[in-house]
């Protein structure tokens, strides 16, 4: 699905996304809405923030809740998304400049920028000009995943994909987060098992459903990103189920084997509220190979 997505409505994939009272221009978040912010320090409903009336304060709170509230309902960008936030995103969470997305692949060059983060585990850049597989297989503690790999669609993607896993980026590592209403995925890829974790760069956009009646039907496997253009990095989705999601989500491969275990996870529900959390039955890729 901000990738930690990085998060899609019930969730993230925007559902950490800092807001802004209306007018005054006095930033504040929402509880739970970014993991750099402590709730703690959100004033309370009833409680404008220093310096402003109570009145327009709950005018710029009620603002910004129904903006959420908007987010969340009706898929706003960066869904299935990381926690953390790129530089190149403004202050008000939407993404700065204009013209071509940052990183895009419309030169068909792999370009992999630093996002600015430590990495999750330590990681060489891919070679931009490495041998493509066109097949990736997920051994996790709940059964085999084999993925059919879009090589030619998202040569990009799929060479960092194939980087990390060559380097057991992937192995030992948890898949975080399960979503169960209105959006179904299961989303793995971060080594730390936070959602904010990634390899310490970006990969350009690629393969974009755009235009797609069904742009996320079940089985496929999508990069999560922050949010912003050209931000994906480890972390990717498997859908099992047909999602109806913006195409900002660039599409690395098709399941071929192996849904079923996505079932076996998504059925056993999820350890958290609103349908959006840890899977209640943990999920382990022990090894990740592609060939």
């Amino acid at each position: 699905m901000q990738d930690k997505a990085k998060s899609v409505t019930g969730g993230q994939v925007v559902r950490r996304r800092p807001e802004r009272y209306g007018g005054d221009g006095t930033t504040g978040t929402v509880p739970g809405m970014h993991p750099s912010e402590p709730s703690g320090q959100q004033p309370p409903w009833d409680t404008p923030p220093p310096g402003v009336p109570p009145k327009r304060a709950w005018i710029g709170w009620l603002v910004g809740a129904c903006a959420v509230v908007l987010v969340l309902c009706c898929g706003g960008g960066g869904l299935l998304a990381y926690h953390h936030w790129s530089a190149g995103r403004s202050a008000a969470g939407s993404p700065s400049g204009s013209g071509a997305p940052h990183g895009s692949a419309a030169a068909g060059a792999c370009r992999y920028r630093s996002d600015g983060h430590k990495p999750a585990r330590a990681v060489s850049p891919p070679d931009p000009t490495s041998a493509l597989p066109t097949t990736a297989v997920l051994t996790t503690n709940r059964g085999t995943i084999t993925i059919r790999l879009a090589a030619d669609k998202a040569p990009c993607t799929v060479r960092s994909l194939a980087s990390l896993a060559k380097q057991k980026f992937y192995d030992g590592s948890p898949c975080h987060r399960l979503t169960t209403r209105a959006l179904w995925v299961l989303q793995c890829g971060d080594p730390s098992g936070t959602g904010s974790g990634g390899p310490g760069y970006t990969v350009p956009d690629e393969n974009l459903p755009t235009g797609a009646t069904h742009p996320y039907p079940r089985g496929t496997v999508a990069m999560a990103n922050t949010g912003s253009p050209g931000s994906g990095g480890s972390q990717f989705f498997i859908c099992y189920q047909d999602d109806t999601i913006p195409p900002s989500y660039a599409v690395l491969g098709t399941v071929t084997g192996g849904l079923s275990v996505v079932d076996k996870v998504a059925a056993a529900g999820v350890d958290g509220p609103n349908g959006d959390g840890e899977p209640k039955l943990p999920v382990t890729i022990t090894t990740f190979t592609t060939r």
